[in-house]
Parts: C-alpha cells; structure tokens; sequence
C-alpha cells in the first residue's frame, strides 16, 4: 500500500465499505452466520495443516460466544523439541502488540473515573512530552498517544531497548524523531507512543503501569495464568519458547537467558504481556460484552466505542475498509463489523479478532514469528460462520501493513544481495574510534583479529563488521542469528572519516553517529 493511499481520511470509510458491498452485491453482504460447530471443526481440522505449512512448533487458540469458551485447546509443542511437551490451552505464549489493546483499556478506566479525557492535551497531564515539532507537541491529544498517526516514520525508536535504553530514554527521545509525514495525516506504527501512554496512567493511577494492568483488568477477570515477568513465565513449566526462523528455513530456539528479552520487558506497555488462551479467552469474553464481563463493568459502553473508533485510515483489502483505532484495527465489512490486533515478538506471533454482531471472539498464539496460522483461522472462521468467500490466501494486508517486527537490524538474507566483494575505499584503520548519535549514543569501533567489531549503545553490545560493498558493512547482532544492521562510513574530501550511518537508526539524525574528537 503507497503512503497516498494511506493518506485517506477516515471520514470516507462508511462510503468505501457501501461501495465494496456493491461490488460484492447484496446475497454476501446480507449473509446470515452458520453454524458455529462446523467452523470450529473446520478450524481444528485445518490447524495441523496450516502448523506444518508453515513450520510451527506449537500453537493454541480459543473461541468464545458471548461470555462463553465454546472452544479451547493446544497443538503442537511448546517449542521444536517435542521433549518439551505438549501445548495445552493453559500454555503461557508472548502475545505481543494485542497487549496494545490493555494500554488502551486501563487509559479508558483513567478516562472513565474523570481524571483525563481523550481529547485532553498531553502536555496538560505530561509537561515532559515533547515531539520534534513544536506544534505537534502542543496540540498532540491523549487519544493521539495510541492512534499511531504521529507523523513519525514507522517502528520509530524501536532499536533503543535492545541496546540497553530504557523506557525514560525513549520517552525523551520522541523529540528528537523528525517527523515524515504530517501530524495525524497517515498512519505509522510506532511502539514507543504507547510509553508515553504508560507514563501517563503511572501518574494518574500512582501505580506502576506493569501493576495498573493488574488491579485493573487482569484481576477482575480472573487473568491468573497472565504476567509481564519473566522469571515468573520460565518457572512456570506449562511455557512455550519463541523460535527464530534463519536463513535455510529452520528454527533457532530462543534460550531463557537471551538479552534481547530486554526488549519485550522494556516496550511491555506496547507488546509485553504473557498469557494463555484460557487466560486471554477472558479478554476476549470482555471485548465481545462490550466492556461488561459476568455483571461487572470493567470499562463503560461509551469508553469501548471511543477505543474502537477509527483514527487513520489503513486501506482496502478483500474483507472491507480497515482504520487504526486505539489498540484495535476496525474493519468496516460489509460482511460484519470487526476489530482485531496482530503481535509479533521476535519468537513469537499472536492474533485477536472480535466479531461483535456474531458475539464472537477468536485468540490464537503461536510460538514462531514469521507465519501466518493465526490469521487465516481468523478468516476461516469469517467465512465458516458469517457465509462469506475472502479471498483466503491473501490474508489482510492490513495486518501484512501493521504487524510489528519487534526485531532490530533486518536478516542476513536482506543483505546478501548487496553484499559484494569491493576493495574497502577507506582503509580500515581510519574508521576505528568513537562515534555519537543524539539518541542512540555511543559507537565505539575497534580492530580486533584483523578485522573490526562495534560495540553499541550503553550495554555495549558488541558484534562484528562484515565489509557489503565499499565503506558499507554488516554488524552482526551478537546471539542472535541473522539478524544484522548496515552501517556505512563516510570521510570528507581530505580522506578524514567524520561519521558513520546505521540504517536501522535512521529514525533520529538520519542514523548518522558523529565520529568524537581523540
């Protein structure tokens, strides 16, 4: 999808969706739903199918009618060492982005005891935020935190945690994020807008934001199995572990004590939690009784709708019109209204869909990252149950659009077909020293075993330059295979080398770390 189409406003979202029906004609877009049996059997048989398609070890998903689970059960393994044991509806799976949905809600218990209101300025609550703009930054609402229509370039900030930053240090550095689009006029993921929507229910709640999520929705809904804290998900033997797909196809298990974990925990208010399709079957049963769940209101009727409503539109695909709403994505089908979230972790990929005129809900968790099981359950039961055809094997490019990586640098893959072997335009030793980014601090590259390393960032993560082509290299993440990040070195007209780029830093100063005087 170009950025113009992206820029489309919002407003034309119900003409889109009566055109599609049109198109469609009037038999599928008056479909009455089906049996609720046969596509849960159709579900179940087709999950085996999809799992070794798409080289998945485990998996788990659940469906819930109105406040009922009519289905929940594991396949598979918890990871691809079938000695691990089986998945099982109570296995613990990282859910990623859907846990972008609880940032929303426990902001909407805020809203509904009168401490903020959606349309408050940030800065009114906040009078730390800052944005790259000036204006931006003064007009930037408390609904904008979480409609990811900032302006900034996708996955802005994304790289900090995995180097060592902290949720403090990305805050600050939204200032420092030039945007690339106008403010709230196209849609860009980010994750770390939803810190500054954590540092706003601190203030508010005075409880920790991993807490707040806790007194506020997880216990009232008897959510036990759920926790952010990973000593707690590794004791707890029922576990499933994330598996990295390398470059020949086959999985690499994450080990326990992988750093870049760091990640997860750090951006926990954008993609941390940890939960089992029993435990999540309770969220969805909330999110299908539109904020009541057994007889308690957990979040008001009028709150659910300002958190379902779409904030920037995503584009077309074969099941309607979608919009980023808070959280959630809305789908204005023809078919039947839906909201869903996606979420990756670097192991692992997760999906909830909410049908509400069918009082249907879907979660599916999956312990590898690069598939697309969760996805076409949700369209098998679209179709199953609602008597609709989308074209299956599409999936949504919504979801293709907005499904976050979670995984700094790109793979090894990406950058073989650039890599060459080239005499190096600089010699080696000129580019060895000390180099600073605004944001991202220090670079500090040094000749070891006659090549080079770079360490990164105040962990000082340290890993290997691999000269691609001239003064371009990859530095290879360290333990964590095939993921690299692209850096090149530039000198001025008199050979002095005076900087170096990090592609994947390119959110703040164009990537470039000025190289520091001896």
């Amino acid at each position: 999808m170009s950025r113009q189409d992206r820029w489309v406003l919002t407003a034309f979202l119900a003409a889109m969706s009566a055109i599609l029906a049109a198109m469609i004609g009037p038999d599928a877009a008056a479909s009455t739903p089906g049996d609720l049996d046969a596509a849960l059997q159709e579900m179940e048989a087709r999950a085996p199918v999809l799992m070794q398609q798409y080289a998945v070890p485990g998996m788990a998903f659940a469906v819930v009618k109105g406040d009922q689970v009519v289905y929940a059960r594991g396949f598979g393994y918890r990871d691809q060492d079938a000695s691990s044991g089986l998945v099982d509806e109570h296995t613990l799976f990282e859910i990623g982005s859907t846990t972008k949905a609880f940032n929303a809600a426990v902001l909407g218990t805020v809203v509904d005891e009168g401490k903020i209101a959606w349309t408050d300025k940030v800065r009114d609550h906040l009078p730390d935020f800052k944005m790259y703009d000036p204006w931006v930054t003064k007009e930037f609402l408390v609904e904008d935190l979480l409609g990811q229509r900032s302006g900034m370039p996708a996955y802005a900030l994304d790289n900090m945690p995995g180097i060592g930053f902290t949720r403090d240090a990305v805050r600050h550095a939204t200032r420092l994020v030039q945007p690339v689009t106008s403010f709230r006029a196209a849609f860009g993921y980010q994750n770390c807008m939803h810190l500054w929507a954590a540092d706003l229910i601190e203030k508010k709640t005075g409880l920790a934001w991993e807490e707040a999520v806790r007194r506020r929705i997880l216990e009232p809904l008897g959510m036990s199995e759920s926790t952010f804290d990973f000593a707690a998900y590794d004791a707890n033997p029922n576990h499933a572990r994330g598996h990295v797909v390398q470059a020949d196809k086959s999985l690499w298990t994450i080990p326990p004590d992988w750093p870049y974990r760091k990640w997860i925990a750090i951006y926990a208010p954008a993609g941390g939690l940890m939960s089992s399709v029993a435990d999540m079957a309770k969220w969805v049963a909330l999110q299908v009784g539109n904020g009541t769940l057994g007889g308690r209101v957990i979040l008001k009727p009028e709150t659910m709708a300002a958190i379902r409503a779409g904030r920037i539109f995503l584009g077309m695909d074969d099941i309607g019109a979608s919009s980023y709403a808070m959280g959630w994505i809305l789908v204005a089908s023809p078919y039947t209204p839906v909201y869903w979230h996606n979420g990756a972790t670097p192991g692992m990929h997760s999906i909830v869909f909410i049908y509400p005129e069918g009082q249907l809900g879907l979660v599916v968790l999956t312990n590898q990252p690069a598939n697309k099981v969760p996805e076409q359950l949700a369209r098998i039961l679209l179709k199953s149950y609602f008597c609709v055809t989308p074209a299956e094997a599409s999936a949504s490019r919504a979801g293709t659009v907005i499904s976050p990586d979670a995984a700094p640098g790109r793979a090894a893959a990406e950058c073989a077909a650039v890599q060459q072997a080239a005499a190096t335009t600089i010699p080696i030793g000129k580019l060895v020293g000390a180099y600073k980014n605004p944001a991202y601090g220090k670079a500090a590259v040094k000749r070891m075993d006659g090549g080079l390393t770079m360490s990164f960032g105040p962990d000082k993560v340290l890993g290997t330059l691999t000269q691609m082509s001239g003064d371009t290299y990859a530095w290879a993440w360290p333990g964590w295979p095939g993921n690299t990040a692209t850096v090149t070195f530039k000198a001025d007209a008199s050979g002095v080398v005076h900087k170096l780029t990090i592609i994947e830093c390119a959110d703040v100063n164009g990537g470039d770390f000025k190289k520091q005087n001896p």
